[in-house]
């Protein structure tokens, strides 16, 4: 035992740090406390630091290999922005895309790799930049910022005249217009958010189920006029997003057509959902109310459907119904329908892959269930981040994904190059990873998180990011005048799709970057993280240049990439003298002009009138000095 202890007492001595003074003296410590043999003899303080921690070697620092991913980022933006042009043949070592197995060019390189490339220059940033990047609204603090007593809620919660903008814009926080105020030098923002704010309820479209402009219980169209909307819903919507079974639709169809009952529950709310999209999109460029009649009736129905047993065709029906309120960017909506849906499905079990139904019902009814869970998985996470709300969904529900390659083909598309697709897969992976970020990194959980924890934390969810971006084919950037057929643009929408959102998760991972603590040796990490942020807001407005400018896909992306505006607007007043702040100014006026040139209800649209408002603010400061070179981003070419 004595031998022990001896041992022990002498590895301890081993470790230990020689006092500050006798290194600099230079001489050997003996390590007596409280005061070592040297600083007795000198008279000097004995102070003993502390060993720094050692780091193990297999892990990466968050930075290690960002540089580089910043490098293929902005090319990823100047080809988005660029006119498209044939390209030169790649080069044979490049693998051909596959969904499942190859990676995207350009290659992420190794650590090794990526010291040796010539990295953009960095100039220096100051803690303003840092905060004013991403706006408070969007990226609350963390739990690490404050005791949990005094910690801010993941969602605040915003007031009833501006909860219908929730999702359009993310400046307007009251700590976010005193910062914008302060880097305009004058109150021209907080003024005229002011006077936005208190008209922002005219702005939406009046919904209401007061009849007393249209009948009750609005008519169905004649029987040819069903049929058609019947089978278009069943070749676009429902094929690329199938909610409702074909079949057993046609069925209850027909048995209103011939006057027979129809036992089939929800029949009647499908049909004017279908009936409602289907005269939505051959109008979509006129102000035919037609389609709103059916709207109402649908909604009307919502009562009806509470006190009914949940089954799958009423499911599908409000999961339609959210997607057309997503469409028309009015998300407090489209949150409130899905809620009633995801209880449905929590309720029934739909979740759950066991469920008696499973052994009892017929294989394609059960899988048609289990999908309907997963469509709503990936509607509530998409809600959640764009939001800012917590989940309806825990990701603890999310018990397995689905088929990568079912047998009915479902969400599976094939790309030139024999390169393959499972969209529907990747889209509920790409929700898992969202719910990653919402519960590691905005989750108001009351755990105190330290500046290392949350280094080590973003650094894991980007490289889950990046390992799910590296199986998704490249980008089709077809010209945006190309006539292509529904089967060909489905195929470029789900693409464009998974991109934006890949684009809004990087900013969603790395503005958690901007909470840790700046110090001077050590803010070379958080430039890179910032430079992302902004360039992956410039590539999600860049995608609108290459979509069919008439089709709907069109301004359903223009709703969704209309809240990375926001970024790009600090970007400039931070950098109002460079030459990519000119550039940035022209993307925010490219979406202005999206608006007005392809979307007739842009003037309903609260998102529209947000930015607007934003683009006269970067004027503000055209004749003020220019910043400090120490001010900029090091994003710019």
């Amino acid at each position: 035992m004595q031998s022990t202890s001896e041992a022990q007492r002498s590895a301890s001595k081993a470790l230990s740090l020689s006092c500050t003074a006798c290194r600099t003296r230079k001489v050997k410590c003996d390590h007596r406390r409280p005061v070592c043999s040297g600083c007795e003899k000198y008279g000097g303080e004995c102070v003993w630091p502390e060993r720094k921690k050692s780091i193990r070697r297999g892990e990466k620092k968050l930075y290690e290999n960002i540089v580089t991913r910043l490098a293929q980022m902005e090319r990823l933006v100047e080809e988005l922005q660029e006119p498209k042009e044939p390209k030169e043949p790649k080069e044979p070592s490049a693998p051909k895309k596959k969904a499942t197995v190859a990676k995207k060019g350009p290659q992420v390189l190794t650590p090794e790799e990526s010291s040796s490339n010539t990295n953009p220059p960095q100039p220096a940033l100051t803690a303003s930049t840092i905060s004013t990047q991403v706006s408070p609204a969007s990226y609350p603090p963390s739990p690490a910022s404050s005791s949990p007593r005094t910690a801010k809620p993941y969602y605040a919660g915003a007031s009833e005249g501006t909860v219908g903008t929730a999702g359009s814009c993310s400046l307007f926080s009251a700590e976010g217009i005193a910062k914008i105020d302060t880097l305009v030098g004058d109150t021209r923002y907080s003024d005229a958010v002011r006077n936005l704010l208190q008209q922002v309820r005219s702005f939406a479209p009046k919904r209401s189920l007061d009849f007393s402009s249209s009948p009750r219980d609005y008519p169905f169209p004649p029987n040819d006029i069903v049929i058609f909307c019947v089978n278009e819903y069943m070749r676009t919507l429902n094929n690329g997003i199938r909610l409702l079974q074909e079949s057993k639709v046609r069925a209850a169809v027909n048995a209103y057509m011939y006057g027979q009952p129809c036992d089939e529950p929800g029949w009647e709310l499908a049909l004017n959902v279908i009936i409602m999209h289907e005269l939505r999109r051959r109008d979509w460029n006129s102000d035919n109310p037609e389609h709103k009649h059916y709207l109402n009736n649908a909604l009307a129905l919502i009562p009806n459907a509470i006190l009914q047993t949940p089954n799958p065709m009423t499911i599908g029906s409000l999961l339609s119904l959210v997607y057309y309120f997503i469409f028309s960017a009015e998300n407090h909506i489209a949150v409130s329908i899905l809620a009633l849906a995801t209880q449905f499905i929590l309720l029934a079990g739909y979740h759950n892959p066991d469920h008696p139904n499973k052994v009892l019902g017929h294989p394609a009814d059960v899988l048609h269930r289990r999908r309907l869970f997963w469509q709503a998985y990936v509607l509530d996470h998409d809600l959640m981040l764009r939001i800012g709300k917590p989940p309806l969904i825990s990701d603890d529900f999310l018990l397995e994904l689905p088929e990568e390659f079912p047998a009915d083909g479902y969400g599976v598309y094939y790309y030139p190059g024999d390169v393959t697709l499972s969209y529907f897969h990747q889209q509920v992976r790409l929700s898992q990873i969202q719910g990653h970020i919402y519960s590691k990194l905005y989750s108001q959980s009351g755990e105190i998180m330290s500046a290392a924890t949350l280094e080590s934390t973003i650094a894991h969810l980007d490289a889950e990011l990046q390992d799910w971006w590296q199986t998704i084919p490249e980008l089709i950037r077809p010209e945006p005048q190309m006539d292509l057929l529904d089967a060909d643009y489905t195929k470029v929408m789900s693409l464009t799709v998974l991109n934006f959102m890949y684009f809004q998760l990087v900013v969603a991972i790395h503005s958690a970057a901007f909470r840790l603590p700046l110090l001077d040796e050590d803010d070379d990490g958080l430039r890179p993280s910032v430079a992302l942020c902004v360039n992956a807001a410039r590539a999600a407005i860049a995608l609108l240049k290459h979509q069919q400018l008439q089709h709907p896909f069109t301004i359903y992306l223009l709703y969704q990439v209309a809240w990375s505006v926001d970024i790009l607007f600090v970007n400039i007043i931070e950098n109002k003298t460079s030459t990519t702040a000119l550039q940035d100014l022209e993307l925010i006026k490219m979406v202005i002009n999206f608006f007005e040139s392809y979307d007739p209800n842009y003037q309903t649209v609260a998102s529209y009138h947000i930015i607007k408002v934003l683009t006269l603010q970067p004027d503000a400061g055209n004749n003020d000095d220019p910043l400090p070179a120490n001010t900029r981003y090091g994003c710019h070419k």
